[in-house]
């Protein structure tokens, strides 16, 4: 499943299509700029954000980035997080890149990992 950064409408894209097709929606272009594979997952961990921890769950990741998904108040664009995945070894800072509601109280956020 894709969402347009334009619309913001959500599409399922066939596998083995190409990679960056036009939104069905807009038909903006869309293009990938993931520099690596990200593994897709579903595991839940602890985050910290401004010294408080909360629950998420991460849903796929790479060597410099991740996607989470999580309730309660949205991450600020830039803001620092601390992740600390344990079952996928994974015990490091990031920063919000963008964040997007999934509903009235789920939000979902991608990072960039440093």
């Amino acid at each position: 499943m894709r969402v347009c950064p334009e619309c913001h409408k959500a599409f399922f894209q066939p596998v083995g299509r190409e990679c960056c097709p036009p939104c069905p929606h807009c038909g903006h272009v869309l293009v990938n700029q993931r520099g690596q594979e990200r593994l897709i997952t579903k595991t839940d961990f602890t985050l910290s954000v401004g010294g408080r921890k909360r629950s998420a769950t991460i849903v796929d990741f790479s060597a410099d980035g991740a996607r989470i998904v999580y309730d309660g108040k949205e991450i600020p664009d830039n803001g620092n997080v601390k992740l600390n995945v344990d079952k996928l070894n994974i015990h490091r800072r990031a920063k919000a890149v963008w964040t997007r509601k999934l509903g009235d109280e789920v939000s979902q956020t991608g990072l960039m990992l440093l």
